[in-house]
């Protein structure tokens, strides 16, 4: 059967979304919460930031930033990319054995890895200082390629920051965000929502062109409800990583549409 990607179908989803979010007075905007002693807008600002997506896979978010925000209370010299080249880019276990103790991520030796090779990327071509990576840039396109230069900013991690640094006035991009980030969440609720069919979630994950597609869907959804692409964004965030993986079926504004959707207990019981 031919694979198909409904638009309507996304965009009804989209706009049940938007009405129950702003029922619940959600923030929509991407953001962290900054350690204390970082101040908005600063070099270490924008540090923390890179540093913060490029750790944002294998580990839930809300776990990630705490710890995040614990280390670098405990040692802010490992956020400083000049710091890190000097002690760290010959001695790479070392730093894994940190971010183990430390964030307690997944993948040690990978988050060393590429925390080092930012940290280098950004000590050698930009002074330091991931804000020169931007200058003379301010189309989404532009902007992206940047972000997507650095090893480990790969789709979503990419996305996340890009989202991030246009919500918080950190970057100008003139035309707008232009994608959404589609994550494995994402996938699974296109699916079970009917807005991409005859596809299983395995089988889009490795098909770079459908999460493109599914991206674009959700952007023209977007923009024709005149919601940002990025409150969508976090829309889907929200129930694809809280509601759905927690089983929350019966406070999901789209529960309706979803094929997946949880049977009531009471229902089991009959």
């Amino acid at each position: 059967m031919e694979i198909t990607i409904d638009y309507c179908r996304a965009k009804e989803s989209l706009k049940r979304m938007d009405v129950y979010f702003a029922y619940e007075n959600r923030k929509n905007q991407a953001q962290v919460i900054l350690p204390e002693g970082i101040e908005k807008g600063s070099q270490q600002h924008y540090c923390y930031l890179f540093l913060s997506c490029l750790l944002n896979y294998g580990v839930k978010s809300s776990v990630l930033h705490e710890n995040l925000r614990a280390f670098y209370e405990k040692k802010p010299e490992v956020f400083s990319p000049e710091y890190v080249v000097t002690a760290y880019k010959d001695h790479p276990s070392d730093f894994a054995d940190l971010l183990r103790t430390s964030l307690h991520v997944r993948y040690p030796n990978e988050s060393a890895k590429r925390w080092i090779a930012l940290c280098e990327n950004l000590h050698i071509n930009y002074h330091d200082n991931p804000k020169e990576m931007f200058y003379k840039k301010n189309k989404y396109e532009e902007l992206k390629k940047v972000i997507r230069s650095i090893t480990g900013m790969g789709q979503k991690t990419g996305g996340l920051l890009l989202r991030m640094l246009i919500d918080q006035g950190m970057v100008i991009c003139s035309d707008g965000i232009r994608e959404i980030p589609i994550d494995r969440h994402d996938i699974d609720l296109c699916v079970w929502l009917g807005v991409v069919k005859n596809i299983t979630p395995e089988e889009i994950r490795k098909d770079k062109k459908i999460i493109s597609k599914l991206s674009a869907i959700w952007v023209q959804a977007s923009e024709d409800l005149a919601i940002s692409p990025s409150v969508t964004d976090q829309y889907l965030w929200i129930i694809g990583s809280q509601l759905c993986t927690e089983k929350q079926c019966e406070d999901c504004p789209v529960r309706s549409m979803c094929s997946e959707k949880a049977v009531p207990i009471f229902s089991q019981a009959l």
